[in-house]
């Protein structure tokens, strides 16, 4: 029994170190030249552009930086890097990552650093020295994150596992290769991605140092909410306060199998505590801290609802870009 869990681990090192070594000699995909012939635009030519995707305003306003993704059509995938560009529009793009790994969600925490996820790691960089730090890993999965006005807090996506009835989840005993799936609920697909898994914000502390993943808070809680809702939700689903002292967001009840009607989306704000975060303070103010009467609903309208803080009262505001004649509408508290 002994030699057999000896041999399984060994080869299971074996594996992780094959793929770190096929990772590591895997080339950059960047820029390649693009050569038009004929005058015609190919896809080809087309997938050989640049795509700019996120990008973000330093607090002076005098930089900028964007994410720019570069494909390979022969490999079948792109690679996201971090540039940086005077906001006034002299200069060339400084390119500030140069990893095999996609980089994404660059927001700034002062003029000269920058925070941005690679994978499931919450990275820092100095951008004029191009040092980088890693500040916290989300071994859950890192879909996003925001930063508070005073830069303490931070809030970032990240999914937890759909619980299956239990009768269900027996008729799977020892079948693991199985593709067979049975679902006794509704919405339990969007499009291409079956509902394994939903998401949920967190909120963490903030320090120079690290966010301190370890005692972070599900600000839904233990409920079976999307926050962002899927599909296509993301980090603007929800914001801090103006003064960092309250979080807007939207989220979705997975809806049950006798409900006929179309979900809702509760539009939510809660105070945050003042105290620093901890595991003693976790389980109380994730209860007692988001009273029912700060929430109302409203049926789905099919598109996502864009988070903005308005301005800084005793409870929050949101904005719909799809229902502007509405907005902002104050929460009540």
């Amino acid at each position: 029994m002994k030699k057999t869990l000896i041999l399984l681990s060994a080869a299971l090192l074996l594996a992780v170190g094959c793929n770190r070594r096929q990772l590591v000699n895997e080339p950059i995909i960047g820029k390649s030249d693009v050569t038009v012939q004929n005058g015609r635009f190919t896809p080809e030519i087309m997938w050989q552009l640049g795509k700019m995707g996120e990008y973000n305003v330093s607090p002076d306003g005098s930089q900028i930086v964007y994410t720019n993704t570069y494909y390979s059509i022969e490999r079948n995938k792109g690679n996201a890097e971090i540039y940086l560009i005077p906001a006034s529009g002299d200069g060339q793009a400084v390119r500030l990552t140069n990893t095999i790994e996609n980089e994404f969600n660059p927001v700034w925490l002062d003029n000269e650093t920058i925070l941005f996820a690679r994978g499931n790691n919450i990275v820092s960089m100095n951008v004029k020295r191009k040092s980088e730090k890693l500040l916290g890993t989300v071994e859950s999965g890192l879909e996003g994150f925001k930063i508070s006005p005073k830069g303490d807090k931070i809030i970032y996506i990240s999914d937890i596992p759909v619980q299956r009835p239990e009768n269900i989840q027996k008729l799977y005993h020892g079948l693991d290769k199985t593709s067979g799936r049975i679902n006794e609920d509704l919405m339990y697909r969007h499009w291409d991605n079956w509902v394994d898994e939903y998401p949920h914000i967190y909120l963490a502390n903030l320090t120079s140092k690290s966010v301190e993943i370890g005692d972070a808070i599900d600000i839904i809680g233990p409920k079976p909410f999307e926050c962002p809702m899927r599909p296509w939700g993301g980090i603007e689903q929800f914001n801090f306060s103006p003064d960092g002292s309250r979080i807007a967001y939207t989220c979705r009840a997975k809806p049950a199998k006798t409900m006929l009607s179309a979900p809702t989306v509760t539009f939510s704000s809660t105070t945050l505590p003042t105290a620093p975060l901890s595991t003693s303070a976790k389980a109380s103010w994730a209860t007692t801290k988001i009273p029912s009467s700060a929430t109302m609903e409203r049926k789905l309208l099919g598109r996502a609802w864009n988070m903005t803080a308005m301005k800084a009262t005793n409870s929050a505001s949101w904005f719909s870009t799809s229902n502007p004649a509405n907005a902002p509408t104050t929460l009540p508290t």
